[in-house]
Order: structure tokens, then sequence, then C-alpha cells
């Protein structure tokens, strides 16, 4: 057998796996390491467009907070350093926009404003699914690009869009670091998220594991699959240990 212990999270969240050594081959099982939540959207200095998720949340989970900061824009260039995973252990990761953001939200900018745990599980905090960043009609997609990740770890994304509208919306998601995924995800629509109901409200995206490439990256871009304004409301990264690119 072979024990292997992860301390990336800190000594006393250790990651421990245990599995039996078959045919002089060893192969520790997949773990996961930490956990990065994250809530695209308002500041909150505006209220009718959001507000920015107060930690910890109602799971005891900690959130890093990806705000406007130029009137409704998140504006290119903006670099979100020092995230914090769950447990509200500070790492080394950084987030940079690639791209200008618009943000909104709340009741009028038709977030979700009720998510249930059974549809969402540990996304479901109302303040994270209830505002968005998006993609304007003129534009085609924009991207943040994650920095400072250990190229040694894989990386499971999940990604969830939401906004009240009867036109169908469809975003397309795409990580991009040594390997590379994509999904499409319907996040507006008639009855889309069942009837009565035109907005997504339990489905989302999940990546492969997605491995850094060689300077430390993945890039997450937002792109239109269809219709016209394409949000991003919550994301969650899971990172893994004993993984091989």
């Amino acid at each position: 057998y072979v024990l292997t212990v992860d301390l990336t999270a800190g000594n006393d969240k250790g990651v421990l796996s245990f599995k039996k050594i078959a045919d002089g081959e060893v192969k520790p099982e997949p773990a996961v390491v930490q956990t990065l939540y994250f809530d695209f959207g308002s500041n909150g200095t505006n209220t009718a467009r959001g507000e920015q998720t107060e930690n910890p949340d109602g799971n005891g989970n900690y959130w890093n907070n990806i705000v406007n900061n130029s009137g409704n824009y998140a504006t290119a260039g903006t670099v979100y350093s020092s995230l914090i995973n769950a447990e509200n252990t500070q790492t080394t990761y950084a987030l940079t926009l690639d791209s200008r953001f618009t943000t909104n939200g709340a009741s009028g900018g038709g977030g979700l404003l009720a998510p249930t745990g059974d549809n969402l599980g540990d996304l479901a905090i109302p303040s994270a699914t209830g505002d968005y960043f998006f993609i304007e009609q003129s534009e085609d997609n924009s991207s943040f690009t994650f920095s400072g990740l250990d190229k040694n770890k894989g990386y499971k994304f999940y990604a969830f869009g939401s906004r009240k509208a009867t036109d169908v919306r469809t975003a397309l998601y795409k990580v991009s670091g040594y390997n590379n995924d994509e999904g499409e995800l319907q996040i507006a629509g008639t009855n889309c998220g069942g009837e009565g109901i035109n907005q997504n409200v339990a489905k989302i995206y999940v990546s492969e594991l997605i491995f850094p490439d060689d300077d430390g990256k993945i890039k997450f871009t937002i792109a239109r699959q269809e219709g016209s304004y394409i949000a991003l409301n919550v994301l969650k990264i899971e990172e893994y240990t004993n993984v091989e690119r």
C-alpha cells in the first residue's frame, strides 16, 4: 500500500490518499486538495444590480467576490489577487480580466434570487446566483485568466449562469491550459428552468480535469453559442492532487 499526504491547503488540512499497490505500479487515488468559490457580479454599491457574498456563507464556505470597479463595468487588466479557498486560507493564485465585463443582476437584472440546495448544492447562495458578469450583444466572447497555479495539480471547473428572459440564451464556456475543455449551458429561455420558469435554475457546466500550461495559467472564456447577452454568475474550482498531465 502507499499513503500520500498533501499539505497544500495547510498543515491542519492535509489530504490523505491510501491505495493498494497492484502489479508493482503505484497509483494513488486522485483527491481534492482545496476548493475555491467565486461570485461574479456587483460590488453592492447599487443593490438594485446585486451584492457581494458575505463570508462565510450558510454552509461555512468562503468566497472570492469578483466585482465591478468602473461604473457597471469590471475593466480589462483588473487583477484579483491573493484568492482564498473555501476554508479562508489565502492562496498564491490570482485572477486577471483579459477583457472588460459588464455586471448586472438582482430583481431588475433577472438574476436567480431563490436558488435551492436540491438544484445547485453548495452553489445555492442567493447573493452569488443573484448577479453576474456578462458579455454584451456586440461582443463575441470575453475571458479571464488564473495564474500562479500548481502545474502538478489538476483543476475541475463548475460554472453556473442564469438570467431571466424568454429568448434563448446559451453560453459556451471554454477552459484552456495544458489541455482544453468546453461545454454549452442554456442560461435563459421560455420554460428553461421548468414550466413558467424562464431561467436556468439547476444546470451546471462541469469541465474535465484541466492542467495549467507551462506558465501555471488557465484561461476561462465566456462565449456565445446562441442568443444575445451571455452571463456567468458563479464558478467553483476543485484542485486535485495525485493526477498526471
